[in-house]
């Protein structure tokens, strides 16, 4: 499969880069996670081609996913499965956000952005 980059291409590429970089320090810094989604929200639109469309639809619904999950880890924290939780939700939010940052610097498009994994 053939994907062009598109009118503005550069820069959406960039701005994917920043949003998925953003999601990466999250992992460690917290509100980066927040803040590239607003990006991601109000620029998927703007976006030159789908594949930095589905870039962004990618980092929203690994935010969204993360977001509900480690709610649910804190909320099951005090029976102890909560923190196996979010360990898990940890390593795969990590994993998800460095895969998605690689193929942006590649720029190669995600295999399957609606997938609950890679």
């Amino acid at each position: 499969m053939s994907y062009s980059v598109g009118e503005g291409g550069t820069k959406s590429r960039e701005l994917v880069i920043i949003v998925h970089a953003l999601n990466v320090a999250s992992c460690f810094v917290g509100l980066t996670g927040l803040v590239a989604v607003i990006i991601a929200y109000l620029k998927r639109g703007e976006m030159g081609s789908d594949i930095w469309y589905d870039h962004l639809s990618f980092a929203i619904r690994t935010f969204w996913i993360g977001f509900v999950v480690s709610l649910i880890g804190l909320l099951t924290s005090f029976i102890g499965i909560g923190f196996l939780i979010l360990m898990v939700v940890f390593v795969w939010y990590l994993v998800r956000t460095i895969f998605a940052l690689l193929k942006a610097i590649e720029n190669k498009p995600i295999p399957n952005p609606d997938s609950f994994l890679i």
